[in-house]
């Protein structure tokens, strides 16, 4: 009777040993499968954050495009402008000295008539 009571608390103990050694088991599965939940929800997140740059740098990028195409046509612009300054610059000058030339002339015209109307005088 004590060998067969002895036998069943040796079945019993090894049950319990092995119940816990299984429950020990699950609960560590339950940690890998919760840590395996936490680094996808990590990489999920880094994933959305990078796509939110990537979103912001594209973003970036066009309005540096746009920045860049302004700024051209401003310069395109100015250019003209310094252009058309200079165009009547060189126009104002020339007429400046086609009119001194005229008056040049005018005044030899002017002693040569004089001249002219001396030399009959005498």
């Amino acid at each position: 009777q004590v060998r067969g009571q002895q036998a069943r608390q040796s079945m019993d103990a090894k049950r319990a040993e092995a119940a816990a050694a299984e429950a020990l088991r699950q609960k560590e599965q339950e940690e890998e499968a919760a840590a395996a939940l936490r680094i996808q929800s990590q990489i999920r997140g880094q994933q959305v954050r990078k796509t939110a740059d990537d979103k912001e740098a594209e973003a970036a990028s066009a309005a540096a495009a746009v920045t860049v195409e302004q700024q051209k046509q401003s310069d395109e612009e100015a250019t003209a402008g310094l252009r058309q300054c200079r165009a009547e610059e060189k126009a104002r000058k020339e007429a400046e000295e086609m009119a001194k030339e005229a008056a040049e002339l005018a005044e030899m015209l002017v002693a040569e008539l004089a001249e002219t109307a001396l030399a009959r005088a005498q």
